[in-house]
């Protein structure tokens, strides 16, 4: 069994509840959270199996498209 920590982007949460992208290194909005979607791929030799898949089209800007990108970047495709 592998586990590989997958990385979905950084963000600011504050009181509006939106999930506002920031850059890795910076500092959350005054006032808010700032959070890092890290779903995790487990890859058994039968099976592939993601945990906390990340936000999808949830936050502001967000998408599925960096997901696919990382799952492509492992030999999977949709």
């Amino acid at each position: 069994m592998t586990i590989i920590p997958l990385y979905c982007g950084t963000y600011s949460v504050g009181l509006d509840k939106q999930f506002h992208p920031i850059d890795r290194n910076a500092h959350a909005e005054k006032g808010a959270l700032k959070l890092s979607i890290n779903p995790f791929l487990i890859q058994t030799d039968d099976h592939n199996i993601i945990i906390d898949p990340g936000l999808g089209e949830f936050g502001v800007g967000t998408s599925n498209l960096e997901m696919q990108r990382q799952l492509h970047e492992h030999g999977l495709t949709e």
